[in-house]
């Protein structure tokens, strides 16, 4: 049976944007509730960046003991003050194979990363990255923010799934 959950455990990441730098608070600024005690969470390191250059955010799961088959990622973000200059999504959770599923969308007009995947007939636990997504920096700003999707339309909600 598939178990997903679509609620905001941190509302966002947030960036704050100084002069012409990006200051990058610690990891772990926005998380998603999944299965049971699992958590989906963005994570980054704190560090400055320059207005046109990059920083990355690692997307990880917590399992917390749940058994994990998927995740769907669904990201947004001010098109204005970031964009995305590349998403690497892994291939292997635990050291079991990753299934792309559906489409992948980077989309630095709206200001959106969607992107799914799944072990297809088994499941994984422990803590996992299942992607990255490496921004550059575009104007100056008091403050700024990534975060997941959880509203409307129902086909871009975040979701992390087990047994399913």
């Amino acid at each position: 049976m598939r178990k997903s959950i679509e609620k905001v455990l941190g509302a966002w990441l947030t960036f704050l944007l100084l002069a012409t730098a990006v200051v990058i608070p610690a990891s772990e600024k926005a998380s998603a509730l999944g299965v049971g005690n699992a958590t989906l969470v963005l994570s980054s390191s704190s560090q400055v960046v320059n207005v046109n250059n990059t920083f990355s955010v690692d997307i990880q799961v917590k399992a917390n003991g749940e058994l994990i088959d998927g995740v769907a990622v669904r990201l947004d973000f001010d098109p204005t003050k970031l964009g995305v200059n590349s998403l690497t999504k892994t291939t292997t959770w635990n050291g079991k194979t990753v299934a792309s599923l559906g489409s992948t969308v980077v989309d630095n007009v709206t200001g959106a990363v969607d992107f799914t995947g799944g072990i297809l007939g088994d499941t994984t636990t422990g803590n996992f990255s299942v992607g990255t997504v490496t921004f550059i920096a575009k104007a100056a700003t008091a403050n700024t923010g990534i975060g997941f999707h959880f509203s409307p339309p129902p086909t871009r909600n975040t979701n992390v799934t087990s047994i399913g």
